[in-house]
C-alpha cells in the first residue's frame, strides 16, 4: 500500500521544469544587457569572462558530489583527481582570456571594474545555481553522475565560452568598436550561445527521445538505470 502511494504522489511544480529553461534564461539575460542596457563589446566580454568562474564553481560542486551509484568514500581518490584537474583546466581558460584581454582592460580585470552589469552577472550566477539545485540534486542525478564526465562536459562548455570570448576580442572589437554596433552582431553570438547552452543542459537527449520509437526509449531508460 505504501508503495502504491509513492507512485501516486503528485509531480511537483519544480519537477516539471525542463533543463532547457536554463539555456533560455541565459539568452534573456544576455539579450537584455545587449538590447536594453546597451552593452558594448567590452562589457559583453567582461560578463562572459566572469561567467567562466561561475561555471568552474558549479563544475567543482558536481565533481565533489558525483557518486556513480557508489558510496562517496569509495570514490575519494577519483574525486580528488578530477577536482584538481578541473581546477587546472578551468584556471587555464581563465588565465588565457585574462592574458588576451590584458591590453583591452589596461592590464587589469576585476569584478567591480564595471558597475553596469553586476546585477546581470548575479542573475547569471543564480541561474546556474538554480539549475544545479533542480537538475543535479533535487532530481538526484548526482547519484548516478560520474566525476570524470561531469568535469569533461563542464570543461567543454567553458571552451565554448572561450571561443565566444576570442571571437569578440580578436574579431568583433577591432571591427565594431562602438557600443551600438554590438546589436548588429548579437544575433550571431546569441544563436551560437543558445546552441551551446542547449547542448550543455542535455536538451539533445530530449530531442532524441522525441524522434525515437517507444521501444527504443524504453531500452535507453533501462540502460541508464
Amino acid at each position: 500500500m505504501e508503495q502504491d502511494n509513492l507512485y501516486d504522489e503528485p509531480v511537483r511544480l519544480w519537477q516539471r521544469i525542463h533543463p532547457s529553461y536554463w539555456a533560455i534564461v541565459n539568452q534573456f539575460i544576455l539579450a537584455y544587457g545587449i538590447y536594453v542596457s546597451n552593452w558594448d563589446f567590452y562589457l559583453l566580454l567582461y560578463v562572459l569572462w566572469v561567467e567562466l568562474f561561475i561555471v568552474m564553481i558549479t563544475m567543482l560542486v558536481r565533481v565533489t558530489f558525483a557518486r556513480e551509484y557508489r558510496r562517496g568514500f569509495n570514490m575519494t581518490g577519483e574525486k580528488i583527481s578530477f577536482f584538481f584537474i578541473g581546477i587546472l583546466l578551468s584556471t587555464t581558460c581563465i588565465t588565457l582570456m585574462k592574458a588576451m584581454s590584458y591590453d583591452l582592460f589596461s592590464g587589469e580585470i576585476r569584478l567591480g571594474q564595471f558597475s553596469a552589469p553586476l546585477y546581470l552577472i548575479l542573475l547569471l550566477g543564480l541561474n546556474h545555481v538554480i539549475r544545479l539545485g533542480l537538475h543535479y540534486f533535487q532530481n538526484e542525478r548526482f547519484r548516478k553522475a560520474n566525476p570524470a564526465t561531469e568535469m569533461i562536459v563542464s570543461f567543454m562548455y567553458q571552451v565554448g565560452i572561450v571561443v565566444i570570448l576570442i571571437a569578440i576580442g580578436a574579431y568583433y572589437l577591432p571591427r565594431y568598436p562602438h557600443a551600438g554596433e554590438v546589436k548588429d552582431m548579437a544575433l550571431k553570438l546569441l544563436s551560437f550561445r543558445l546552441f551551446m547552452d542547449l547542448l550543455y543542459c542535455g536538451f539533445h537527449h530530449t530531442v532524441i527521445e522525441w524522434f525515437s520509437p517507444p521501444a527504443t526509449i524504453e531500452a535507453l531508460k533501462k540502460k541508464k538505470t
